[in-house]
């Protein structure tokens, strides 16, 4: 037995509540290195006999390295103590808990159990029911639809041009509003904005008033007019919230700059001495490095939290709004988050708060401060798989189990994915095909977590880098209708199959040799069988199944007859199928 790969311990993704009474419990090990794996467990304070139940545990996921075993379990009283039985497949035992391996079973009450002390409300970490079947389209206003040109104030680069760092092309709220009805069309239940409020800067990141919409987009009124036609329309608005820096013309900081040491803004901002130097190089830390338009806030400091706080109680009572996307969420003081939370939740339960962590976020997804994080290792497995051709399906594979494992089951279920986004460039400028698109669209769209459609990649909008990445939507002109088609007929799968928006999620088959992966998706009683071809040949394959009889093909809409417990399936170059059983 790999004694060294054996890992547990009682919390976050390894160990959480279910319900009231029951947890999900998970054991990593090294691959196909154990027989068998079973959990004893008992009430914490039974200090006079050992746990008595007894539950054989079962592999839920393999990685290239590991196998993650998986058990639920249950007691009346919430207050639960456990360990492990474990065998290799030369029958040694060991029993494995907080204090290593054991030949004997280890007795008493100071044995070394792993411990769940108390389940509490907040650890049952209820999300907003509605997010569950979101399919999120991220909107870059200044690049979407100009539907108000009387309100611009400077000069306009040519709408389609190719973008430069300060181009301002015109979009603005307004714009958004006339095509609510293109995007109920798509299917989009939920519209992502990146920052609305006022600033120098197309991007609007670097925000000058965190008070006022930004003059190029609108007011207050046409913002209040966008929120409730959306809601009409059964669409939720989410709102971009910058808190860890600002602009340099941010009333605090511009008071600092003034004033120096005599300014009451002075504990708001991270420097190296005063008075400031805001030509480069500067003497105060920003957004990256040396952005001096991005000076940092110090959201540690009460008073910037309470402003902050007040901005949020501000737009989230008064748009109405159904959630924040937070940027850069990693580098904002933990204790404020908590206390955004509580704000917004106190004024809209349902609001959902999504955070930008581009790495591991567990930390930040334990109930108490988000509800879900953008998945960027999704977009950066997906990307060199399906796009790039850079790894294998074994290798994608593991990346997939590796990133779903990360985390509680039910936090899996609703992270972010994405293919592209306005900070990394389009995923079709990878792709040397539009098969290769499509059948990531199809994985994005039936793995896992919230699709985020990214305005203009259903319509096969191509760019690099920053600003390339952000060119104006094609209305009229570059509309590849087949990938808009594609994109709206994946999305309404996913809103009609409970499997695709809820299902649980395990690898049936990746073959490494042809590039075929296929993958289960179950809710309830009913199953999703999804099947990629990410090759550039025709495949026959076989695929095993839990039920006979005749399935259903989605994306081609045909009638396959399975044969005893499998299904042959035939795909073309690049091409994915989903069945379901009728």
């Amino acid at each position: 037995m790999n004694k060294a790969a054996v890992y547990h311990e009682s919390i976050d993704n390894l160990s959480y509540p279910l319900d009231n009474n029951s947890l999900r419990v998970r054991l990593i090990t090294a691959k196909n290195d154990l027989k068998n794996a079973s959990i004893i467990y008992g009430p914490k304070f039974d200090f006079h006999k050992d746990p008595v139940s007894s539950k054989k545990m079962e592999v839920a996921f393999s990685d290239q390295n590991h196998d993650y075993y998986s058990v639920k379990i249950h007691l009346k009283d919430p207050r639960f103590r456990y360990h492990f039985l474990l065998e290799d497949h030369k029958a040694n035992k060991y029993w494995y808990n907080e204090k290593g391996f054991f030949k004997n079973r280890p007795r008493g009450h100071e044995c070394g159990f792993f411990q769940y002390p108390i389940i509490t409300d907040w650890e049952k970490y209820n999300r907003p029911d509605w997010f569950n079947k979101a399919v999120v389209y991220q909107i870059f206003p200044d690049r979407f639809n100009n539907g108000d040109p009387s309100l611009k104030s400077t000069k306009l680069t040519k709408w389609g041009d190719k973008p430069k760092s300060d181009s301002t092309f015109g979009g603005d709220l307004e714009g958004i509003i006339q095509k609510l009805d293109y995007l109920k069309e798509l299917g989009i239940n939920t519209i992502y904005l990146t920052p609305i409020f006022s600033s120098d800067s197309n991007h609007k990141y670097n925000i000058k008033d965190y008070y006022k919409i930004d003059k190029n987009f609108g007011d207050l009124k046409k913002a209040k007019e966008l929120v409730k036609k959306a809601h009409e329309k059964d669409i939720k608005i989410i709102l971009d919230a910058v808190f860890n820096h600002c602009d340099i013309n941010f009333f605090a900081f511009k008071d600092l700059i003034e004033k120096g040491a005599k300014s009451e803004y002075k504990n708001w901002f991270f420097y190296e001495k005063l008075p400031l130097q805001t030509k480069l190089p500067i003497n105060y830390v920003t957004f990256a490095t040396q952005v001096k338009s991005m000076p940092k806030l110090n959201t540690t400091n009460k008073e910037v939290q309470n402003y902050l706080l007040k901005v949020v109680q501000y737009w989230t009572k008064n748009l109405k709004i159904d959630g924040w996307r937070l940027d850069v969420a990693d580098e904002v003081d933990m204790n404020f988050w908590r206390k955004f939370r509580e704000q917004v939740k106190k004024i809209n339960p349902d609001a959902v708060i999504i955070g930008e962590i581009w790495h591991s976020a567990r930390k930040w997804l334990r109930g108490d401060r988000f509800d879900t994080v953008m998945n960027y290792p999704f977009n950066w497995a997906v990307l060199k798989f399906f796009a790039q051709n850079k790894i294998g399906v074994e290798k994608f594979s593991s990346l997939i189990v590796k990133s779903y494992i990360h985390y509680r089951e039910d936090t899996s279920q609703v992270l972010l994915n994405l293919l592209s986004s306005h900070d990394i460039p389009r995923f079709y400028e990878y792709c040397d095909n539009k098969e290769q698109l499509k059948l990531a669209i199809l994985f994005l769209l039936t793995y896992p977590g919230i699709p985020m459609v990214y305005y203009g990649d259903e319509f096969g909008l191509k760019g690099g880098k920053d600003p390339d990445n952000r060119r104006c939507m094609p209305w009229g002109k570059e509309e590849n209708y087949d990938i808009f088609n594609f994109y709206k007929k994946l999305i309404d799968l996913r809103k009609k199959e409970s499997p695709l928006h809820r299902g649980n999620f395990k690898i049936i088959l990746q073959d490494e040799v042809n590039n075929i992966m296929a993958f289960r998706r179950k809710f309830k009683n009913k199953t999703a069988y999804i099947v990629l071809n990410n090759s550039h040949i025709l495949q026959n394959i076989e695929i095993d199944i839990e039920h006979s009889g005749n399935y259903r093909e989605l994306v081609n809409e045909d009638v396959v007859e399975s044969n005893n417990s499998s299904l042959q399936v035939t795909l073309e170059p690049y091409q994915g199928k989903i069945f379901t059983h009728p």
